[in-house]
């Protein structure tokens, strides 16, 4: 019996062999076996993107190609991208590509590149693992404490307080000799 995930898998590789056909919300909620809102949210969900956003950038990023290869011509591509004219294909191309359809031909050009997303979804755990309890000596930690704000500077603020204490701990004082566990060298 075929999961969720193996089915909506399944609509993305659809999606991927019929890229330039007009591709139907409903069939493809309909081969999920879920309803169009709920395929549409988890679509949204599982890749990041919209349904109408991913087919866009999928059919833009392999529009160059089509266009390198000299099989459409500009109006056929914006007919086969799903666009009402050329003028409204040329937009989204620049807009997508920040060149035009006729400078995309060039090969040396720089492009963006949408790829097509795959599902690898890895569930870990639920094994048996063999572990022992050891007992060991005791040993002592040396730090130095101080209060910061949580915000985005946190981990900043904390890098250079483990920095500053590196540098300036007095080595002699500490007890047997114990380094901190990460020096800092010019």
């Amino acid at each position: 019996m075929a999961t969720d995930i193996q089915r909506f898998t399944a609509t993305l590789a659809y999606i991927e062999e019929h890229l330039f056909e007009e591709i139907d919300l409903k069939q493809l909620a309909k081969q999920a076996l879920l309803s169009e809102y709920t395929y549409h949210r988890f679509f949204t969900y599982l890749t990041g993107h919209s349904f109408t956003n991913y087919i866009r950038n999928r059919r833009l990023s392999e529009a160059v190609y089509c266009l390198r290869k000299k099989e459409q011509t500009i109006e056929e591509l914006a007919d086969l991208c799903g666009y009402a004219n050329r003028s409204a294909f040329h937009r989204a191309f620049v807009n997508f590509h920040g060149l035009t359809p006729a400078q995309a031909k060039d090969e040396q050009a720089s492009i963006n590149f949408f790829p097509p997303i795959r599902l690898n979804i890895e569930i870990a755990g639920g094994e048996t693992l063999n572990y022992r309890i050891e007992q060991l000596p005791a040993f002592q930690i040396t730090g130095k404490m101080n209060s910061y704000l949580l915000d985005d500077q946190l981990f900043t603020h904390t890098g250079k307080q483990w920095e500053n204490f590196s540098w300036t701990v007095n080595y002699e004082s500490l007890p047997n000799q114990q380094l901190p566990i990460s020096t800092f060298s010019e």
